[in-house]
């Protein structure tokens, strides 16, 4: 149906056809009246005289106006014109003007006039149409180039920040802070990876099951790291808002890193990420990062623990209504990390 819809209003946006070569519309326009008169010619032993012997010449008029234009239109209307009068209208074969033929005679150009102006005004329409979808396209290209350029140079700057402070770092001889500023320069890493991904020029929202292995990948990939198989599973068609898409992201990588890091620090181990929507509390995000590493201390307290990026964690969950924790993994084993996020999360 919508095929059917689409084709027709392709076809309506091409009239009046043979715009460059009118000739031809005029051409089809006489070919159509001789063939009018033809068929009237034939049937007219078959209904009484003066039977509406314009009637035939009329559906001629409306298709040649609407397929060429209103010029066309109004030669079919005039030539249909004269051939019903002289051959058709009483007295036949005449140039009489009687009554009942100067009433048929106006009433059929009435009608004609009619045709003619509604299809010039409904043409006029169309164009009208095309040129504001074509201007509408032109900005909506417009729009898409300055985007994908907004976002290039944002990359672009926040690469540039991350090789100024991978440069101020080989003059920094203090281990804690050569530390930082590798956390800082994998944040910003992050973040460009963001907005280059998440971040659409047509408005849609990223789906989260594309999106969280790419991210892993690039922190695996940050850390030097190809030893760690991450599972995922997920609930298809979940989409993140992106207003909210860069702090989720970020807590998200935290609690990768962190697994990284302590979990397999020497020898790799896998990591199981599982996403829910919807549990007895209501409507919610609930994202769980579990591994089998070696767990937690047992007076771990994430708040007054020693690792920025867990806190910095914890402080955007808090600022968007959510919750990071880190605690012990199933069955005492490991450690699993877990984001919940309030329903207006996902778009």
């Amino acid at each position: 149906m919508r095929e059917c819809q689409s084709s027709t209003l392709g076809f309506a946006e091409r009239l009046p056809l043979n715009r460059d070569r009118p000739w031809i519309g005029y051409l089809v326009t006489v070919v159509a009246i001789g063939i009018a008169f033809v068929v009237r010619e034939a049937v007219d032993s078959l209904v009484p005289a003066g039977f509406y012997p314009f009637l035939a010449f009329v559906p001629v008029v409306a298709a040649c106006a609407f397929l060429f234009g209103p010029r066309q239109g109004l030669l079919a209307a005039t030539l249909g014109g004269a051939l019903a009068y002289y051959f058709f209208l009483p007295p036949q074969n005449s140039l009489t003007i009687t009554r009942n033929a100067a009433i048929g005679v106006g009433l059929y150009v009435c009608i004609g006039i009619a045709f003619v102006y509604i299809v010039a005004l409904l043409q006029r329409a169309l164009a009208a149409l095309r040129a504001e979808r074509d201007h509408s396209i032109m900005l909506a290209e417009t729009r898409r180039l300055l985007f994908h350029e907004l976002q290039h140079r944002v990359s672009n700057n926040l690469q540039v920040i991350g090789a100024l402070i991978s440069l101020q770092r080989r003059e920094i001889e203090n281990e804690d802070a050569r530390a930082a500023l590798d956390a800082a320069s994998s944040r910003l890493a992050i973040v460009g990876r963001i907005c280059r991904e998440l971040y659409r020029a047509d408005g849609k929202h990223a789906n989260l099951p594309e999106f969280l292995p790419g991210l892993t990948g690039a922190v695996f990939e940050a850390a030097g790291r190809d030893d760690i198989h991450c599972s995922f599973d997920l609930p298809r068609d979940l989409a993140l808002n992106p207003d909210r898409a860069v702090p989720f992201a970020l807590m998200f990588t935290e609690a990768i890193a962190n697994a990284i890091e302590h979990a397999y620090p020497y020898s790799g181990g896998p990591v199981k990420v599982t996403g829910t929507h919807s549990n007895a509390d209501g409507q919610r995000l609930v994202l769980t990062i579990d591994d089998e590493g070696k767990g937690l201390p047992i007076d771990f307290d994430l708040d007054a623990g020693e690792s920025m990026g867990l806190r910095i964690a914890a402080k955007l969950a808090r600022q968007l209504g959510g919750e990071f924790s880190l605690e012990p993994g199933l069955n005492g084993k490991g450690a699993r990390a877990r984001i919940t996020m309030p329903a207006d999360f996902v778009g």
